[in-house]
């Protein structure tokens, strides 16, 4: 299967708080930062986000597309054991935008 990455991808975050301040009228909070991803980098930080969506490798390919191994389905039918493979190809594939 191939899979559709952005060639660039901008990350917002926010940084851990504090628990001790050394600047006068800093309270330690967190602040919120974005950084540019291009490339190689960006595929494999989309890869990543992947994961903690839920998202796995085989959540991209179809049932159809899984291996079988002397002509026997096992890699689908465990994949779609609990009926929901289609549930978790659509959450592979759609993207939050911001």
């Amino acid at each position: 299967a191939t899979l559709l990455r952005d060639a660039e991808v901008t990350i917002e975050y926010e940084t851990l708080l504090t628990t001790t301040s050394t600047t006068a009228g800093d309270d330690g909070s967190g602040e919120t930062k974005q950084i540019t991803l291009r490339g190689e980098l960006a595929r494999c930080a989309q890869h990543e986000m992947d994961h903690d969506r839920g998202v796995l490798i085989v959540d991209h390919v179809g049932l159809d597309e899984l291996l079988s191994v002397n002509g026997q389905t096992v890699m689908a039918d465990v994949e779609d054991s609990d009926g929901r493979h289609g549930d978790r190809m659509e959450r592979a594939y759609g993207r939050e935008v911001y």
